[in-house]
């Protein structure tokens, strides 16, 4: 539904086509890996309760990591604008993410929007990268969660305001770290494509 096309059009949307928007990793491939269940979005993609689990996201991440440097992928980005509060659980979940991790994926995930001590999951597991939002003065956006990860290990980007492609052709403002998220997520493709050795800690 619109959520995921404005994440993708923030990531990598089509550039110099004198249309809408510029992904800020424009010639990144998109691969959208499905968590949500089928009977949260009605014909009209208007969303409902956007239900899902943790084995719908260590699946998704499985497969990203079977198809991972091949020569018909490259390099994976895996960015989750997604999320709930707690800890990284179950295990399994903590397990895949290293997996991933430790074969080159590069990991970036949404902080959350609760504007609370506290970093949703999965962006709060380790060897993810969590995405908090900053408004347009580049403070940190009211809603955007807080919490040990992000001083450890997070970075911010724009997540106020931001303009990207919708459904139908159309094209949308919207506010969250859903959205400072495939900023990151782009910028690592970028960067990657420059220097493909790079490993995902590096990055």
């Amino acid at each position: 539904c619109n959520h995921g096309t404005r994440v993708a059009g923030i990531a990598a949307a089509a550039t110099d086509n004198f249309a809408g928007v510029a992904g800020v990793s424009w010639g990144a491939g998109l691969l959208s890996l499905k968590i949500f269940r089928d009977e949260d979005c009605n014909a009209d993609c208007a969303l409902r309760s956007c239900a899902t689990d943790s084995w719908a996201v260590i699946n998704a991440i499985q497969y990203a990591r079977t198809i991972h440097n091949s020569t018909t992928t490259g390099r994976i980005v895996l960015n989750m604008s997604f999320g709930k509060a707690g800890a990284c659980l179950p295990t399994a979940l903590q397990t895949t993410i290293t997996q991933a991790a430790t074969e080159g994926l590069v990991l970036v995930a949404a902080a959350g929007n609760s504007g609370a001590d506290g970093v949703d999951s999965p962006a709060n597991c380790l060897n993810v990268i969590p995405v908090g939002a900053t408004d347009i003065n580049d403070n940190i956006a009211s809603f955007s969660a807080t919490g040990a990860e992000m001083a450890n290990r997070g970075v911010s980007a724009p997540g106020v305001g931001i303009y990207t492609t919708d459904l139908r052709a159309g094209y949308a403002y919207d506010n969250g770290t859903s959205f400072a998220s495939p900023l990151v997520a782009g910028l690592a493709a970028l960067v990657l494509s420059a220097n493909p050795v790079l490993t995902s800690t590096d990055t």
